[in-house]
């Protein structure tokens, strides 16, 4: 293939203004894919349907006409067979595309909640007391929520204490963390489907899990039999080694979604997302120019 070709392509391709908005909207979409399918932990099926859509690509701009008519026959079944084995994920897409809009909210201080949090885990954690503490992200939880009461109470070590108190009916249940209040508690949870990863705690532990696989909430878990403490976040279940580091993570976290300083974490949301940026674009300017 000579360099002709590749001139001849560009020669006929016009690019206006219209054109960067197209691409820089279809980046974008790309870019909300990529996010949920990385919080999902769906990457190996994506890989695979990337590498069908560069072999669907190459036979277009080599004209092997074969390989995209097959490719063309079963387009329409692989959309259909698509949207099932990713029902969850794309329900995630559209969630996360939906709350955009929300980044602006006004959030509170956070110190002294966590003070709290801590403070009150290491209670939890001397006594065996079992507890399960949600702290919502952008994402809305309210459709994965099962029971519970509503409360709106500012709070508080007692508080807390009171509720986990093995002789509450309710300590069984979960808290709702919604800024410095506790918006519901006594609350059940979905139950993890990724069991392994819990084998070796209770089902306060999979409820925990569990949410973590459908939503951005950061959960903590203590184990009311091993009097350890425990952190839930997109998919991930991690055992911690003490409160301190429980404080550090749930500072990342509300540093991550409820920035106080906004065009700090603009640039450190930048630094940490380039190369996927990087990735939609190209992959938005590659769909372009196989449109063209």
């Amino acid at each position: 293939m000579n360099s002709n070709l590749f001139l001849n392509i560009f020669d006929n391709i016009s690019f206006g203004l219209k054109d960067i908005f197209d691409i820089l909207i279809v980046a974008a979409l790309i870019y909300l894919a990529i996010v949920v399918f990385q919080r999902t932990k769906s990457a190996p099926i994506i890989a695979g349907i990337i590498v069908l859509f560069i072999i669907y690509s190459l036979s277009i701009f080599f004209n092997l006409e074969l390989t995209e008519k097959i490719f063309r026959s079963i387009f329409g079944f692989f959309l259909i067979i698509t949207a099932i084995i990713f029902q969850k994920e794309l329900r995630r897409f559209f969630e996360i595309a939906g709350i955009i809009g929300l980044m602006n909210k006004q959030t509170p201080l956070y110190e002294d909640l966590t003070k709290t949090i801590v403070n009150a885990a290491e209670i939890f954690i001397r006594k065996k007391i079992g507890a399960l503490i949600v702290f919502p992200g952008l994402e809305s939880i309210d459709r994965h929520l099962e029971g519970g009461y509503y409360l709106a109470g500012r709070i508080s070590e007692p508080l807390l204490l009171s509720i986990f108190d093995p002789s509450s009916p309710g300590h069984d249940g979960a808290v709702i963390i919604e800024g410095d209040k506790i918006k519901k508690f006594a609350t059940h949870l979905p139950l993890a489907e990724n069991v392994r990863a819990v084998r070796n705690f209770g089902t306060r532990h999979r409820a925990a899990l569990g949410l973590s696989e459908v939503s951005d909430a950061l959960i903590v878990a203590v184990s009311e039999e091993k009097g350890t403490v425990s952190i839930c976040r997109d998919k991930s279940f991690k055992t911690l080694q003490n409160a301190q580091e429980l404080k550090n993570i749930l500072d990342d976290f509300f540093e991550e979604k409820f920035p106080q300083d906004k065009m700090a974490n603009s640039k450190k949301w930048l630094r940490k997302n380039t190369p996927q940026i990087i990735l939609s674009l190209f992959s938005a300017l590659v769909i372009w120019l196989i449109s063209k």
